[in-house]
């Protein structure tokens, strides 16, 4: 996705179950104040801390690293996960 596509995006939607990664880039989507994320085993989710209007982050699935996404992301940051695994971190 380009430059002038993210710009405005405001809510994100990801359903693949074979996506191994993804990284928010510093500046890629300003304006992003909702992500959810269906993926069955993700193995990293980082720049989270990058999404500087990101009210919510809804997770189905699990990521082997979301204890470090808890720790980058604000406090006041909604944050819903579907997987047994992931709320016993919550």
């Amino acid at each position: 996705m380009g430059a002038n596509y993210t710009y405005s995006l405001i809510a994100l939607v990801v359903q693949d179950n074979n996506l191994l990664d993804i990284i928010f880039d510093y500046g890629a989507a300003p304006r992003l104040e909702r992500v959810i994320l269906s993926i069955a085993d993700i193995d990293s989710l980082s720049g989270v801390q990058h999404l500087q209007r990101l009210k919510e982050l809804e997770l189905h699935g699990s990521a082997s690293n979301i204890g470090e996404v808890k720790q980058a992301i604000p406090g006041h940051l909604i944050i819903q996960f579907s997987d047994k695994q992931l709320n016993d971190l919550h």
